[in-house]
C-alpha cells in the first residue's frame, strides 16, 4: 500500500515538467507583454510624429496665409497711398487752375 519509488520519481518528473512549462509560459507571457508595450510605445510615438507633422503643416499654412494677407495689405496700403497722392495732386491742380482762372477772370 505504500508509495513506490517509481511513483515518487514519476510525480517528481511530472511536477518538474509542469513547473518547466509554467515557467516557460510565464517567460513567454513576459516577452509578449514587453513586445506589446514596445509596439504600443512605437504606435504612440508614430501618432505623435504624425500629429506633429500635421501641426507643422497647419502652422506652415497659417504662416503662408499670414504672409499673403500682409502682402495684400501692403499692396492695398500702397494703392491707397498712391490714390491719396493722386487726389492731392489733382486737388492742388484744381486749386491752382481755379485760382489761375479766377486771376485771369479778375
Amino acid at each position: 500500500m505504500g508509495i513506490s519509488i517509481f511513483q515518487i520519481a514519476l510525480s517528481i518528473t511530472f511536477f518538474s515538467v509542469g513547473y518547466y512549462f509554467k515557467a516557460r509560459f510565464e517567460i513567454n507571457q513576459e516577452n509578449e507583454i514587453t513586445k506589446l508595450k514596445n509596439i504600443i510605445q512605437h504606435i504612440v510615438v508614430e501618432d505623435h510624429k504624425e500629429e506633429l507633422r500635421l501641426q507643422k503643416y497647419k502652422h506652415n499654412q497659417l504662416e503662408q496665409s499670414k504672409y499673403f494677407l500682409e502682402r495684400d495689405f501692403l499692396e492695398f496700403k500702397e494703392k491707397v497711398k498712391l490714390n491719396r497722392f493722386d487726389k492731392i495732386e489733382s486737388i492742388k491742380n484744381e486749386k491752382d487752375s481755379v485760382s489761375k482762372a479766377l486771376k485771369q477772370f479778375l
